[in-house]
Order: C-alpha cells, then structure tokens, then sequence
C-alpha cells in the first residue's frame, strides 16, 4: 500500500539571543537616558549710546545761543556766556561741560579776587600804603560777598539743570545743604552722563 513521504518541518531561523539588561545593584537608581541640552539663551544685546551732540537722540543744541538745549561739548566762553544768559531757568538741561567750566570759571575768580583783597590788606597795615589802601580793600570784601550772593540763584538752577541732563528731578541738587554726605552724592550725580530720557525737562517752545 502506498505510504504518503514524510513531511519535514522546516527548521526555525536563527533568532538573535536576547538581549539581557543589566540589572541595577541594591541601592542603585535605574539609569534613565539624559535628554539632550538645550541650546543656552542668550540676552539680547544693545547697542550703545551715540555720543551726545547737536540734534539726534539727546536733542542737543546746534549754537551756543540755543538755550533751551544743553550745548554739549561747549567751551568755557560758551558755557558761562549761557550760565548768565540762564540766570533763573530752572527748566531744560544743562552739559556737564556746562556746569563744570562754570564750576571752574567760579573757582578761579574768586580765588584772584581773595589774593588781591589778601594782599592789599597786608598792604593796609604799612606806613607807606596805610592811609589809600583799607577802602580799596573793603571794596573788593564787598565785591565778593556781592559776587557770592549774586551767584547763589544762577549756580543752583545750572545744578538743577545738569539733575535733568541726566534724568534726574532737579531737587537732587539740594542734597548739598544736607552736610557731609549730601554733597558727595550731588558731586557723583554731576558726574553722570547725558540720558535721552531727559529731554522730558526740556522747555517746549511756541
């Protein structure tokens, strides 16, 4: 009797051995797969402030007889040409080249007039010079007591306007009646340089 052949199964593929994870120690924590870093974020970046002048941001003046601006850069003749012509403008701006050659022009005057009045006092006191000399010498003690109180009103609106220069209220220049620290603050605040922001004191012309 016929018999059908035998039917061979055919052999499985070869199947890659499992692979075994390592098991972590007692005490140990599971690795976990980092995440990858993110890019690092970065501030952005502005650029600085041009330098002050006529016009552009800071709205400087053009002339030295542009007093509603401050005149930056301005030279010793200019600067105390426009602090008299501004004797009690508390509004508006004022350089620091401003402030500080008027500071000087100050400083130096009234150290000549005291030389001279110094001088013609020691003069006073000889025979030769005794009888011509004291009224002279009155006069110049009389010229800077005038000199200083006339200078009190201009000097105080030209700090209060070198406060709004740098964005400051301009009642920051009366720290210097506050004695010893006050006016070491008001001296670093004359320091500060020009902001655009304070043109907000500026005198609006019509």
């Amino acid at each position: 009797m016929y018999q059908a052949p035998p039917v061979y199964q055919a052999q499985p593929e070869h199947q890659a051995p499992p692979v075994y994870q390592q098991q972590p120690y007692p005490g140990q924590q599971p690795y976990v797969e980092q995440q990858p870093y993110a890019a690092p974020q970065y501030a952005p970046q502005y650029a600085p402030l041009p330098s002050p002048g006529p016009g552009g941001i800071f709205d400087g003046a053009f002339h030295a007889g542009e007093l509603g601006r401050p005149l930056y850069g301005a030279n010793p003749v200019q600067a105390v040409a426009r602090f008299f012509k501004n004797y009690a403008n508390f509004s508006g701006r004022a350089s620091r080249s401003e402030f500080w050659w008027v500071g000087l022009f100050y400083f130096v005057a009234f150290i000549v007039v005291g030389m001279i009045a110094g001088v013609i006092e020691s003069l006073s006191y000889s025979s030769s010079y005794y009888s011509g000399s004291d009224p002279v010498s009155m006069f110049l003690m009389l010229v800077i007591v005038v000199a200083f109180l006339g200078s009190i009103v201009p000097s105080l609106a030209l700090g209060w306007r070198r406060m709004h220069d740098a964005n400051l209220s301009g009642a920051l220049y009366l720290l210097n009646l506050v004695p010893y620290v006050g006016g070491l603050v008001v001296f670093v605040f004359t320091l500060l340089g020009p902001r655009p922001e304070g043109r907000r004191f500026d005198r609006i012309e019509r």
